[in-house]
């Protein structure tokens, strides 16, 4: 299971709050968007945290599913609707 974030202004501060309470070093995670500006907004964004990996981006809640379960990710940043199974939203 990983945790899912809800795209908004304070995502940058969830990320960051989430890895401090994470027994990891890096938190792996994947950017699920199917805008392409917005997809790498957040990427940088979370790319700007220290302790964060991003390792993947998806297009659809499908694609971003696949690869949250193939790459083991902490957490996947995603629009709330593009998740449906096996998350739990934060």
């Amino acid at each position: 299971m990983f945790y899912a974030l809800k795209l908004t202004p304070l995502l940058v501060e969830q990320v960051a709050f989430l890895c401090r309470n994470m027994n990891t070093t890096q938190t792996r995670i994947v950017v699920i968007e199917d805008q392409i500006m917005l997809r790498d907004l957040f990427t940088s964004l979370a790319q700007s945290i220290p302790c964060i990996s991003v390792v993947g981006e998806a297009l659809d809640g499908r694609e971003g599913l696949k690869l949250c379960e193939d790459e083991k990710t902490e957490l996947a940043i995603s629009p709330q609707s593009k998740l449906h199974r096996n998350t739990a939203s934060v």
